[in-house]
């Protein structure tokens, strides 16, 4: 089984914040709040991070 990673309030409050109510990834447009049986879930899942510098972990050249 696969570790599960966890964020703080803060984290999960700021990515929140910079995708505006939908997937961050450039062309996705998936919604990170869904409705299930009138209640709101969180529809995210935090794994298309890039680092900004060359040499961090996950950094993409493009």
């Amino acid at each position: 089984m696969a570790n599960r990673r966890t964020y703080d309030n803060a984290a999960i409050a700021g990515l929140m914040a910079l995708c505006r109510g939908y997937c961050y990834w450039p062309g996705c447009t998936n919604p990170v709040i869904i409705m299930v049986n009138c209640v709101p879930r969180l529809n995210a899942e935090i794994a298309h991070i890039r680092a900004i510098n060359r040499g961090g972990k996950r950094f993409d050249e493009s």
